[in-house]
């Protein structure tokens, strides 16, 4: 099965050829598999290492095999900040090939100058990214803050705008946020609101459920933070985007039209 990688920023993701409605986003550096050609059209169907499966315009991606044979996981570099420029020199009044963001990958060539990091971009080309924008892609599972770590995570998308299969700083929806929030700590959870069996979730109640784990109601998911609290990306009366909200009927955050929603909570931690 053919291997590629995601060579723009961004890429929509559609469910069929025929629908133009956003199921989900790959972000640059992502690996994905061919699954489904159609000559003489410029989609192809790919699946992603989370087991996603849509429609993307071919043009959006180069061959992945240079990258495999020269990087792994721990060789990688995640963008950390919500939004990142990469310029053409270590200098910010250089050019800016192109802005990537938070949970994208680049690749080290392990020069530093000043602040900045040298990367290789999935399309071979060479840039420079502040260093204070990227981490090293770790696997955070069973670490002592990865509940912490998950949870900041989310609240750096605090105030995005609601984008039905978005899962980026402009825009991002449910399942979006939480398996974002996840991902960037490189764990792989299912992109769905609804409960899934794999991915290492294991099913609980919600009154066992602890900071970090997720929520699932009818037909949306949340990141719970304690204390009652959690976060999610919503849309509707009560607001658009990503918010906090309670399950505690005393708090002013509290969310009565979802309260009876809530099916159970899940833990992979």
């Amino acid at each position: 099965m053919r291997l590629l990688a995601v060579k723009a920023p961004v890429v929509k993701v559609f469910n069929k050829l025929d629908d133009i409605s956003l199921s989900d986003e790959l972000l640059h550096g992502m690996i994905v598999k061919v699954i489904e050609e159609t000559a003489g059209c410029n989609y192809l169907k790919v699946l992603t290492e989370y087991n996603y499966a849509g429609w993307c315009n071919k043009d959006c991606f180069c061959a992945a095999e240079n990258i495999i044979s020269y990087y792994s996981d721990a060789d990688c570099l995640r963008i950390h900040s919500l939004t990142v420029d990469v310029m053409d020199r270590a200098d910010i009044k250089g050019k800016v090939l192109c802005t990537l963001v938070k949970g994208s990958i680049v690749y080290p060539v392990n020069v530093f100058e000043n602040g900045w990091t040298k990367v290789l971009l999935a399309s071979s080309s060479i840039g420079y990214i502040r260093t204070s924008s990227i981490v090293p892609y770790e696997n955070m599972c069973g670490k002592k803050n990865i509940r912490r770590a998950i949870i900041e995570d989310a609240l750096m998308y605090l105030g995005t705008q609601y984008r039905w299969g978005g899962k980026t700083p402009y825009g991002i929806d449910c399942s979006g946020l939480c398996s974002m929030a996840y991902l960037n700590n490189g764990m792989i959870i299912h992109r769905d609101s609804g409960w899934q069996d794999g991915y290492g979730i294991k099913q609980i109640p919600v009154s066992e459920a602890m900071p970090g784990d997720l929520l699932y109601f009818k037909g949306h998911i949340a990141l719970y933070m304690g204390n009652d609290l959690f976060i999610h990306s919503t849309l509707g009366v009560y607001g658009d985007g990503v918010r906090i909200n309670s399950l505690n009927k005393s708090h002013a955050l509290y969310r009565e039209d979802l309260l009876d929603k809530l099916i159970c909570a899940g833990t992979l931690i």
